[in-house]
């Protein structure tokens, strides 16, 4: 059985979300760190590991980035009609320990919000 793969290191991570999504920080905090897909009673998931960012299209445009969890990031693409299946990571998103060692650099969630300018 193959290996899985590592995670690329921090630093690479964070520079490739940075030139896909822009303001990803802004993304991740506006969703409160949480799965973002909603449940059939019609509350929101809430999960908070391995979230990963799904991009809606108008045309080429990017209208609108969510936060989702594997499962409602999956569930989303099926709901929008595409055929093609999104392929299961080889390793765990890494998004929540990148952003859990930015916030401990800059002594807490209200240092990282003012380093990063987010509102």
């Amino acid at each position: 059985m193959a290996e899985k793969r590592r995670p690329r290191p921090a630093y690479q991570r964070k520079w490739e979300r940075t030139r896909r999504y822009g303001n990803w920080r802004q993304i991740y905090l506006s969703a409160n760190g949480m799965c973002r897909g909603k449940l059939e009673d019609g509350g929101t998931c809430g999960e908070i590991d391995n979230l990963e960012f799904h991009e809606e299209y108008d045309g080429c445009m990017v209208k609108s980035v969510t936060l989702l969890c594997p499962i409602h990031h999956q569930l989303r693409h099926i709901e929008l009609g595409d055929t093609v299946t999104i392929n299961p990571r080889a390793h765990r998103s890494c998004l929540q320990e990148d952003v859990q060692e930015e916030m401990e650099q800059c002594g807490g969630l209200e240092g990282w919000i003012r380093k990063y300018e987010l509102v």
